[in-house]
This record gives C-alpha cells, structure tokens and sequence, in this order.
C-alpha cells in the first residue's frame, strides 16, 4: 500500500524482547530503541506515532532522545497503562480512540479523542448475496452478532436471549460470526455445551468470518453487541456498531465502554445492561413487534456515523491536532 501511494518507507529489524534471559530481553530492548532512533532522529521524520502496545514502549523512550513530536494512538485497555503514567511526560499527545478509553488512563490534558475513521464507499454490499443469506436463514428473524467468539465479546449473553425467546414461541435465531482464538476454546466449547444442553441447534448459526463481512451484515435483522467488561473488556471503540449502523441495520449493545458513545439509546440505537440476557430478550422483542422503531432508529444512525465517523471528517481531526502541536 505504502508503495502504491508513492510513500517512502523504511524497515527496522526487530530483537525479540520476550525473552527468559531478562538481560538478553533488556539489550535488545535498547538496541532497538537504538534503531529507531538513528531513523528517527536524524532524518527528515517530522512526527513518530505508536499503534500498539509495544510500539508505544519504543516510542516512550523516543520521547526522551529525540527533539520531535511523539504521539501515542491508544485503540484499547492495555497493560502499558503504569508507564503512561511515566512516558507522558515526554509525549507530544496522548490520542485515545473513545473516552472510555481516555478515562481508563490518566485522561489529562495531554489526550484527545478521536474516532476511527471509515471510508464508507467501501462499505458495500451485493444484492445476490445478501439474498442468498437470507433464504439461507429461511423466514425467521436473525440477530446477528459479529467478532471473535472469545468471552469479552459475550456470545453467551445471546444465546441465552434466543433461549428465552424461543421458550416461549418467538421465532428467532442467532447468527454469531467470528474467528476461534486457540487460547479461548474453553469459551467456545461452553457455548456448544450450552447450546446442545437447551437444544438450540436449530437456532443458533454459527459462522466463520467472511471478509468482507458486509453482505452477510444486511442479512440480519438486528445487529448486536454483547461485550462485558471483563476479560480485558469492555469493548474501546465498536467498529461492528457503525458498519452496521451505515448499513441501516437496528444495533443493540451492551451500555459500556465505546459503543455507548457510538450510541444514543431509544434515538439512533439500544442500549442494555451489560450480562443481563432478560433485557436483550426484551430489547429484541421491541424491534420485532415495532417495525416503525426500527426504521427510525436505523435511519438516525446511518446520517449521524455519515457526519462523526467519515474517514474525511475525522482526517480534520487529526489535522487540527496536529496545529495544536505545532505541526501545520
């Protein structure tokens, strides 16, 4: 991509520091601060900015040595938060991509928040497809839920909405797609226990991930979001939510973390308490006895992700940030 759009770029080789000889694991840490620092500090970079956890360790430590902006992107709750505390005081500007986000660290005058930006026009969908999905799910009403089946996501949650729902002669069916994370097949292996114990398998689909995902998304129902704030949760951002809300899909999500930014409960979207399947059941049942609702909602969250999410608006963001800084 870098090469596509003509930009110059460099490579730095990169010394393990997860290591069990903790002075091995040290000497390459500061060999490749080194590295960074010789590409860095004497060049014609303007601006060094971290994306992850370990880029952030490399670039605290950058803030020190060299005489240009450094800036932190924080995407979610990492485990670097007791050395923000330390490298803060050295960065140009701590970006988070949610307040929740701002708020689980310091949160000072040093943070910004802004969101993730998308480019809608890649948000398409294929007709054919979306129909072959539907026919595929027959005539029921499918609640989709889309992400990793891992326990922050809250799968679970779902699945014992449907199994509410169906006990009492709703007819409903769950749509989970997402990959399996080898460290978290306890947690997929409880919602098969779960599943088979009530004898859900004719309402609960499960899907690996398709990519893109969008055509599968419009063959929903209902889009939701059901992650907790446990297991490293609760969610930072919702990228799944504004998809699904460009889509003019109904969301309904869990009410922390970024997706209750995203969303203005009863106006562009629902909100319900997080590990409370009752109310998901409830919240699924308005959309499905109030046609009129749904419209609404769905078309309220499609203009306003269109007006606060577009890679172009945000891109304005990020520009003013950097005048902030200095960097016109």
């Amino acid at each position: 991509m870098l090469e596509k759009q003509q930009i110059g770029y460099e490579c730095v080789e990169y010394k393990p520091i997860r290591t069990w000889n903790i002075l091995k694991s040290v000497a390459n840490l500061f060999s490749n601060v080194y590295s960074l620092y010789r590409i860095t500090g004497f060049s014609e970079v303007d601006i060094v900015c971290s994306n992850s956890t370990t880029s952030h360790i490399y670039a605290g430590f950058l803030s020190f040595l060299i005489k240009k902006p450094v800036i932190w992107i924080m995407h979610d709750y990492s485990a670097i938060k007791p050395l923000e505390r330390f490298f803060r005081m050295s960065l140009a500007r701590i970006v988070a991509v949610s307040d929740s986000i701002k708020r689980y660290y310091s949160g000072d005058h040093k943070y910004s928040v802004i969101p993730n930006g998308f480019r809608f026009d890649s948000i398409v969908t294929d007709s054919k497809q979306v129909m072959k999905y539907k026919k595929s799910h027959g005539e029921i009403f499918v609640i989709g839920l889309f992400g990793s089946l891992i326990a922050l996501k809250g799968a679970i949650y779902l699945v014992e909405a449907i199994h509410k729902l169906t006990s009492r002669g709703v007819s409903v069916k769950a749509l989970l797609v997402g990959d399996l994370i080898e460290r978290e097949m306890w947690y997929y292996n409880a919602l098969l226990e779960y599943i088979d114990r009530n004898g859900l398998r004719d309402h609960i689909t499960l899907h690996e991930f398709v990519h893109p995902p969008f055509s599968l998304m419009k063959s929903c129902d209902v889009i939701t979001n059901c992650s907790i704030s446990d297991y490293g949760g609760p969610e930072s951002f919702g990228r799944v939510i504004v998809e699904a809300m460009y889509l003019k899909i109904p969301v309904i999500s869990t009410n922390v973390g970024g997706p209750a930014e995203i969303i203005e409960n009863e106006v562009n979207g629902l909100l319900i308490p997080e590990k409370d399947s009752d109310a998901l059941a409830h919240a699924i049942m308005r959309l499905i006895d109030n046609d009129e609702l749904a419209v609404q909602m769905s078309s309220r969250a499609h203009e306003m992700v269109k007006k606060k999410y577009d890679a172009k608006i945000v891109t304005v963001k990020w520009s003013a940030m950097f005048a902030a800084i200095g960097m016109n």
